[in-house]
């Protein structure tokens, strides 16, 4: 017989995901009538124009994922490799072209990052 302490968490994260799920759901009915907008717009201003066309926009990945694909990188390469050649072999497999840099701007978050730390802390090695 099950545990009625852990069924009741099942259930709950169940009903969790259920609803997380909706709201997703009510997002996208959202964005699609926001899309439907932004189309006739587009036409009134440039009749010529098809907005179908138009490419989606790829939306940013999170920081952990990225330094996940500059590890992987780094062990690919079996030797230590230069910081440019890291960047080149992230962007080239995300999709990137690799000579167009601007493509890369940091986050204001990211920039938060180079706070000096305490002495003791820099020189501790792992």
């Amino acid at each position: 017989m099950a545990e009625s302490h852990v069924v009741s968490g099942l259930a709950n994260k169940r009903a969790e995901i259920a609803g997380m799920i909706a709201r997703a759901q009510q997002q996208i009915g959202q964005f699609r009538a926001d899309l439907v907008h932004l189309d006739a717009n587009i036409r009134l201003f440039a009749p010529a124009m098809e907005p179908e066309t138009i490419p989606a926009k790829r939306i940013g990945q999170s920081g952990s994922l990225v330094r996940t694909r500059v590890v992987d990188a780094l062990r690919r390469a079996g030797a230590p490799i230069r910081a440019p050649d890291r960047v080149r072999a992230v962007m080239i497999e995300n999709g990137l072209e690799p000579a167009d840099r601007r493509q890369l701007r940091p986050r204001p978050v990211e920039s938060q990052r180079h706070v000096e730390l305490p002495q003791q802390t820099r020189t501790c090695r792992v």
